[in-house]
């Protein structure tokens, strides 16, 4: 299906042929595997956005996350949201769809984002290098160095990077003619349209692999010279601690580089073949759904700062919802069907600062600590209470005593 598609704005050309949809072959033809793999990339589609998501909300709400480095990384899971966002939903929809057709506009649209995006985290990661060399290797004068000003210039120069290589290389790949509109890719990649060209793509592949020089090896170098120089001012570090330390500010980091660039490298610097196309689906697959999704799994599970930034939010919204739900003055431990039961007695008793409450009949459970949070869980027959020492009053019911 073709028509005739003015964009002599975009192209400067005129009356040329252009596609009026595309067809995506996706990952499997077999219904059975649809479905699994619809399965499996909605639940990784999902942690991807809330893992991300979670990410953002620590940073901005914890103030000890207020770093350059942690700024970075807020940028970078802004930007794999994004990412994920003008790919996956697609894919997940063509699963369900007996026809996986995309519109032309929604094709150039979709290749600029993820080119754009792509590009720009690569261009963070150099920058987030950078960030760690000045870290590990200039830590007297960190603050001064990485200040507001430059990380926002720092951030705002990758994005733009970014999205400026992506238009030209949008414009030269939709500059050719194309003989037909089946694209054997789950997405609207460079490669995938080009080869739907009728004439010579050399031009084609020289600008990808000028682009794939400065997206991908101007930041992977900025990223060696980093880690050479860190390496060589961990080596000279005497204390074994202290070289852990300072390895380990930049371990997640390291982890995050390998995946990402070693993964790029392979489908856009390697050699192309006939039966490589398969393969260039499996790998482009890896970047666009599993690495947004290990990033922020990578950067805080290892991150003892942003575990801490986790609890602390989490006791905040308790404390919040005790706030609007707070407990009744008294709480009943008898049975709601039968009024007659009898009430429990109990005994507290308080060893080392630890208190604890043992029972002369025994409940669910009880835990109670006299620590300085002054903090403790009791569940009793049809009635919870948190957060309270709960002792008997004269008249066999349970009130807040102490806390």
């Amino acid at each position: 299906m073709v028509r005739r598609f003015g964009l002599q704005r975009l192209t400067g050309r005129e009356n040329q042929t252009w596609m009026s949809e595309f067809i995506l072959l996706g990952l499997s033809s077999c219904w059975e595997t649809q479905i699994s793999l619809f399965i499996l990339f909605l639940a990784m589609y999902l942690v991807t956005i809330l893992a991300n998501f979670l990410l953002l909300l620590l940073i901005r709400l914890d103030n000890r996350l207020n770093t350059p480095m942690y700024f970075f990384l807020s940028v970078l899971s802004f930007v794999d949201i994004c990412y994920s966002n003008s790919t996956v939903p697609q894919m997940l929809v063509h699963f369900l769809s007996a026809r996986k057709s995309i519109p032309f506009s929604s094709c150039v649209l979709q290749l600029h984002a993820s080119l754009a995006l792509g590009g720009s985290e690569f261009f963070l990661l150099g920058a987030m290098a950078y960030d760690r060399y000045v870290a590990v290797c200039h830590p007297l004068h960190y603050t001064g160095i990485m200040h507001g000003g430059l990380c926002l210039g720092l951030a705002a120069g990758c994005l733009v990077a970014g999205f400026v290589n992506s238009l030209m290389e949008t414009i030269i790949t939709f500059r050719l003619p194309l003989c037909h509109n089946v694209i054997n890719h789950f997405t609207c990649e460079t490669l995938a349209v080009i080869r739907l060209a009728c004439v010579d793509i050399s031009f084609n592949m020289l600008m990808v692999a000028i682009s794939g020089f400065l997206v991908i090896v101007l930041p992977c170098s900025l990223v060696l010279f980093s880690y050479g120089h860190i390496v060589a001012a961990i080596l000279r570090i005497r204390s074994t601690q202290g070289r852990s330390k300072a390895f380990g500010t930049c371990a997640s980091h390291l982890t995050v580089v390998c995946m990402c660039f070693g993964a790029t490298l392979f489908t856009y610097l390697g050699p192309r073949s006939a039966f490589s196309v398969e393969e260039e689906k499996i790998v482009a697959l890896f970047y666009a759904v599993v690495a947004p999704m290990l990033n922020p799994l990578i950067y805080s599970l290892r991150n003892k700062d942003v575990i801490a930034a986790f609890w602390k939010v989490l006791e905040k919204f308790r404390a919040s919802v005790k706030t609007f739900f707070p407990i009744p003055p008294h709480q009943s431990l008898r049975s709601q069907d039968d009024d007659s039961c009898t009430p429990i007695s109990m005994e507290r008793k308080v060893v080392a600062g630890e208190g604890y409450i043992s029972w002369k009949e025994e409940l669910p459970e009880v835990w109670v600590d006299d620590g300085p949070g002054k903090s403790g869980i009791f569940f009793g027959t049809g009635s919870v209470t948190w957060g309270v020492v709960v002792v008997k009053d004269s008249g066999g019911y349970y009130t807040e005593s102490g806390l």
